[in-house]
């Protein structure tokens, strides 16, 4: 994709189809709260989108332990991006090899696999080409012998009408047992409700939504409980700025003088913060936000979290993970166990009611990708 807003580059069988033994489950991490996606799969609140890793794989490893340890066993893997799923694929085998742990804790794994084809042509979507891309997710993500937990479908450009294709090939492939449920990617409430009056039974769809980027809530949110499919979010700390290292601090780049700006991404959400209100609004924001943490005895990061998985019809919060670099992950049941209450909802709000509709601005989920085509 060749936009501003792209995501990042960033299984796999169900607790319900392969349980330990019960004298066993004592050392398994418990993992709090899952949604049911489709019958026998649970997905896992807060979901491991992979940005980058280190080339040591010891350290990769004990950085995925550290998250497995959490509760975060969930991970977002885009198809034919390797080092996603090679990453993943080696530590689900790393795992299996464990004396200690094995296939009991390999199992809690879970990969939801993002397609987004670059080749929109009918000929792209025979059932044998959409085969052969589940099948090389499958090798490298080393479940051969298992179906992919999740094919979840990108798609670019509306005019170009084979998404129907693609999604029928999927569901083709889901009804062959090669996966396990089909998700959309970036698609906006009109076409999501197109797709579900069909019957397809598409699950879920992955959109940007964060405290600042609301548009979610506009009209898909209300579309996705009527049809009972899920929000995924991603996008939830706009590349690290809802964070206290944000907060009090001046404009980034201003007169070139300003603080610099980590990578692309938090440009993207830069100039996102920008057609919202601007930074002064956003450091008001960073302030509420650090008022409610306070509170809460939390942090502004865990305060943004919390506000997406408390909105309607969102079942996980996609978190960018920099594995073996700067992980210091926040486990699932702390982040569960803190509940913003009406008057935190309604301090967020008053701040966001003065900002700008970022619906207006930049059109439903998605069409910001899909306007620089």
């Amino acid at each position: 994709m060749n936009s501003t807003f792209d995501q990042a580059s960033w299984q796999n069988t169900p607790d319900s189809v392969i349980q330990p033994e019960e004298e066993d489950q004592q050392d398994v991490p418990h993992f709090g709260e899952s949604q049911e996606l489709a019958k026998g799969f649970e997905i896992r609140p807060i979901v491991n989108g992979i940005l980058h890793a280190s080339q040591e794989q010891k350290r990769n490893f004990k950085s995925l332990d550290q998250l497995f340890n959490v509760g975060r066993t969930t991970f977002d893997l885009a198809a034919g991006y390797p080092p996603g799923e090679e990453l993943y694929g080696s530590y689900a085998m790393h795992l299996r090899r464990d004396k200690q742990r094995g296939e009991r804790h390999a199992a809690r794994l879970q990969a939801l696999t993002r397609w987004g084809p670059k080749d929109l042509g009918p000929w792209a979507f025979t059932r044998r080409a959409v085969e052969e891309v589940v099948v090389e997710s499958q090798m490298l993500q080393s479940h051969m012998l298992e179906p992919l937990d999740m094919m979840q479908l990108h798609w670019r450009d509306y005019s170009q009408r084979t998404h129907w294709d693609a999604l029928h090939r999927l569901c083709d492939m889901r009804e062959l047992g090669r996966i396990r449920s089909v998700g959309l990617c970036n698609f906006d409430t009109e076409h999501l409700d197109q797709i579900a009056d069909r019957g397809l039974g598409v699950v879920s769809n992955q959109v940007l939504m964060s405290v600042v980027d609301r548009r979610a809530l506009r009209f898909m949110a209300d579309v996705c409980l009527e049809t009972n499919t899920k929000l995924l979010a991603y996008g939830v700390l706009m590349g690290g700025l809802l964070s206290e290292r944000w907060l009090g601090v001046g404009e980034p780049g201003l007169h070139h003088r300003g603080p610099q700006l980590d990578h692309t991404s938090q440009q993207q959400y830069k100039d996102v913060i920008d057609a919202w209100g601007g930074w002064v609004l956003f450091q008001r924001l960073l302030k509420v936000c650090k008022q409610i943490a306070d509170k809460h005895d939390v942090t502004i990061a865990m305060v943004a979290e919390r506000w997406v998985l408390q909105q309607r019809a969102v079942a996980s919060a996609v978190m960018g993970t920099r594995v073996g670099m700067s992980e210091h992950p926040v486990s699932t049941e702390i982040l569960l166990s803190v509940e913003l209450d009406a008057a935190d909802l309604g301090m967020l709000d008053e701040i966001h009611d003065e900002s700008i509709s970022l619906f207006d601005v930049f059109g439903d989920c998605g069409d910001e990708l899909r306007r620089r085509l």
